[in-house]
């Protein structure tokens, strides 16, 4: 997509092409959103290209306040340009999310269009802080800035409150949990939820497994940019959102964010939430290994217990000697191109410094030491260095 193109949202990577992996499309979705970051009047242009994908015509009410919206965001309205994470490129980026994961779950055009409005209006007026303890903040300040402007292009008011709820679904720590419970009671019998308590608009989902399905699914939406495609792209995003609440934010924090927050997605399970998983549960599913499991595994290291889990079985460890002097020390070879040059050079400095050596080796690193190995090395000598290896 060149900068200057206009949106075409029927083709790669926005149609979907059943012979596209998953690690693919996040590619392609990925290197879209970098395009899309340098484009002027990105939000009506792609609102206009979203609903033309859908099939949804410009004068149908719903199309008509994505467009209106749009504009008024592209002409400085509540675009959040102050805040360096949700801003106009997240609300295009939550847009176009909401458009591809809407296609691959075999959505109808009235719940794609309805999905598309909620994403471009999610977070309009987002004032860059946190809500921490004060759970639908900026959520409803979104729903009631965002509700005239569908009201004007003439949604009723039943689709105004079906918009509202999937608004206040995305809100991470009640909204997100809620949704997500009664889809759950939907599609497999678990037990129901009631409505949060302090949310009323949230209670529409109750009735409504469609709707309640599609809050699910916009709120994977909101997130997949960070944390569902590329490795790149998901640490982009996050030290966008360091520098919005000005603290560090390191792959210990998207971790844990993951594992005890969001999970993996529920509704878009063609991509999964990076480390959210182990890699056999996705490779298992069919679904291609997470790009950032390596660097927020490395960066979770010194959490874990080196220790053996389970004890010796064979013979204790045999202490090693207290002084190396007047010792044999053995030299084992395990068969790797050149290790008997560097064990030459090894076995000389160890001349030099007096002490004896005798040399043990495989014939090649592909096979396991011989019982004839192990028994000279166990009765010639006191201490051994093995080597070499990668």
């Amino acid at each position: 997509m060149a900068a200057e193109a206009q949106f075409d949202l029927k083709r790669a990577p926005f149609q979907v092409n059943p012979g596209t992996s998953s690690a693919q499309a996040a590619e392609e979705i990925a290197a879209c959103f970098e395009v899309v970051a340098g484009l002027s009047g990105k939000l009506t242009r792609a609102a206009h290209a979203a609903m033309e994908a859908i099939g949804v015509e410009p004068d149908t009410a719903i199309a008509r306040a994505a467009a209106t919206l749009a504009a008024e965001i592209d002409a400085g309205v509540g675009d959040g340009r102050a805040n360096p994470y949700h801003n106009a490129q997240h609300y295009c980026e939550v847009m176009l999310s909401a458009l591809y994961l809407s296609a691959h779950a075999g959505m109808a055009p009235l719940e794609r269009a309805r999905l598309v409005a909620a994403a471009l209006a999610h977070d309009f007026h987002h004032d860059g802080r946190t809500s921490i303890g004060m759970p639908f903040r900026l959520e409803r300040l979104a729903a009631q800035a965002a509700m005239p402007y569908f009201e004007m292009a003439g949604v009723p008011a039943d689709e105004r409150a079906r918009v509202c709820a999937l608004i206040l679904g995305t809100e991470t720590t009640v909204g997100v949990p809620f949704a997500r419970k009664l889809h759950a009671h939907f599609t497999k019998g678990e037990a129901k939820p009631g409505a949060p308590a302090d949310e009323p608009g949230l209670a529409l989902l109750t009735g409504d497994a469609a709707l309640t399905r599609q809050a699910v699914l916009l709120a994977e939406a909101d997130l997949l940019p960070s944390v569902g495609l590329t490795a790149y792209y998901g640490e982009l995003t996050q030290a966008n959102l360091s520098r919005e609440w000005n603290r560090p934010l390191t792959a210990v924090d998207k971790v844990f964010f993951l594992e005890k927050i969001f999970g993996d997605f529920v509704v878009a399970t063609f991509f999964f939430a990076q480390c959210a998983v182990p890699q056999r549960n996705h490779e298992a599913q069919g679904r291609s290994h997470c790009p950032l499991r390596s660097v927020c595994m490395s960066a979770l290291q010194w959490m874990r217990d080196p220790s053996a889990e389970t004890p010796a079985v064979k013979r204790a460890r045999v202490a090693p000697p207290a002084t190396l002097t007047g010792k044999t020390i053995g030299l084992f070879d395990i068969g790797k191109t050149r290790s008997n040059e560097f064990f030459d050079q090894v076995e000389a400095r160890l001349h030099e410094r007096g002490y004896a050596t005798r040399r043990v080796g495989k014939p090649t690193n592909a096979k396991v030491a011989t019982p004839e190995n192990l028994d000279k090395i166990s009765s010639e000598v006191d201490a051994v260095i093995i080597g070499l290896s990668d």
